[in-house]
């Protein structure tokens, strides 16, 4: 029975194309074998595309040569599967246009097929935003699809052959195959249990096939702007996207984090290692203000990283206005001056005063750590709790550049010592500094 039988008017079929490999960086190989199943997965057709010449045939000519390859990638009802679908079909529609054109529209803002794609790795990371990625083979031993014909080898063989070998026809056909019953499976793992149809659970997915492009499609999903109010999606499902929105914004604040304790700690270790650029305190300052603001809210512990969904405009993609998690400044005046017939002499003494403000973690009894005081800014509405902690230190030089060094010393090590542990590890720091022994 096909998947996608009434009240659905989508159609799905496992999708693939083969290619002789390229070794030529930077190149586009051309298409050699287009592989399409039957809308219930049971058939599978191999068209060696390269074979029948179709590269070449003007589109009136690939219409009267294959015309129901023609009318499907070009039937806004079908849907493709696989892995990768949406740079296949890109892929074969640069070496195949002819196939394309002939349903073509004229408006140049519409230069995409009407087939629709589905791309099953872009399902699986929604589902599990937490993995690296997923291979053919990976998702099919995950819902327990069996693959018999898969090799390395086979993959990489020369596919302009014709005829291919008995191996090639068997690995091509289970490829297309295993693309439709993954789809099927995945289906029936997350969308049947929230009580949603084929075509609801599926027009959230579709051409969907970069991290950026799911983000804005559970934006458009969240904000009811995907699909129209009588294909409304269930509440079950629409959870499924509040929980994939809460999990994703939690995993890059902590990859981002990650980042800012690398940057800041390397920042350290090169100012104790007199690196060129880290040598003064102020740069280093400027250094670590810098890696801080990176991340949106580099004081988030890995309990209160996430996201208040109800506080942020989807439809826009702004949020809340996250306070300068470090900042520095200085004010300078001079503290004895002597002055002679034409100005200051140089025996003049100046001073500079440096502030850096920090938005740190709260510890874990909720106290206020020495020196800081509670931050209005981090209220229960993002759930973050922050203190801001401010240092203050006064340095005194011969010119102004002189006393700025030398209040930039005295922050630097203050503020180092509320970092540490913090958004930065001293011990890594000292020991990135070490000389590498001879």
């Amino acid at each position: 029975a096909n998947l996608v039988s009434a009240p659905s008017s989508l159609r799905l079929v496992g999708f693939d194309v083969e290619h002789k490999p390229e070794l030529r960086k930077g190149s586009k190989p051309s298409v050699h074998l287009v592989q399409i199943t039957s809308p219930g997965g049971d058939e599978c057709l191999l068209l060696h595309v390269a074979a029948a010449g179709l590269s070449t045939m003007t589109p009136r000519r690939a219409m009267r040569s294959v015309p129901h390859l023609v009318k499907l990638l070009n039937d806004a009802r079908v849907v493709v599967a696989g892995v990768g679908v949406r740079g296949d079909l890109d892929r074969l529609r640069s070496s195949h246009a002819s196939l394309f054109e002939t349903f073509e529209s004229t408006d140049s803002s519409q230069k995409e097929t009407s087939v629709k794609s589905l791309d099953s790795q872009a399902v699986h990371l929604f589902y599990h935003p937490e993995a690296a990625g997923a291979s053919v083979a990976a998702l099919a031993s995950l819902h327990g699809v069996a693959a018999t014909a898969q090799s390395k080898s086979i993959t990489m063989s020369d596919w302009s052959l014709a005829p291919l070998s008995s191996r090639q026809i068997a690995y091509a056909a289970e490829d297309a195959s295993l693309s439709f019953r993954i789809a099927k499976r995945q289906f029936e793992r997350y969308g049947v249990p929230t009580g949603a149809t084929f075509e609801q659970w599926a027009e959230c997915f579709l051409g969907v096939d970069t991290p950026a492009a799911m983000d804005a499609r559970v934006a458009q999903v969240l904000n009811n702007a995907l699909v129209k109010k009588k294909n409304s999606i269930p509440e079950a499902m629409l959870a499924a996207f509040r929980k994939h929105h809460s999990a994703v914004t939690r995993l890059r604040n902590l990859r981002l984090n990650a980042a800012r304790w690398r940057a800041m700690t390397l920042a350290v270790a090169k100012h104790a290692s007199n690196a060129p650029g880290f040598k003064s305190a102020v740069s280093t300052l400027e250094v670590l203000c810098a890696a801080a603001a990176k991340s949106p809210a580099p004081f988030l512990t890995t309990e209160d990283a996430t996201e208040n969904f109800e506080t942020e405009n989807f439809e826009t993609g702004s949020t809340s206005a996250v306070p300068s998690p470090m900042r520095v400044r200085y004010e300078h005046s001079v503290y004895r001056e002597t002055v002679g017939p034409v100005g200051p002499i140089a025996d003049s003494t100046f001073t500079c005063a440096a502030t850096a403000e920090l938005l740190l973690p709260a510890d874990a009894s909720g106290s206020v750590p020495d020196g800081a005081d509670p931050d209005p800014d981090a209220d229960a509405e993002d759930g973050a709790r922050a203190e801001r902690a401010t240092v203050l230190f006064e340095g005194r030089g011969r010119s102004k550049r002189a006393a700025k060094d030398a209040a930039a010393r005295g922050v630097l090590a203050a503020v180092l010592a509320k970092l540490d542990g913090v958004w930065m590890c001293s011990n890594a720091a000292k020991w990135a500094a070490e000389p590498e022994p001879e």
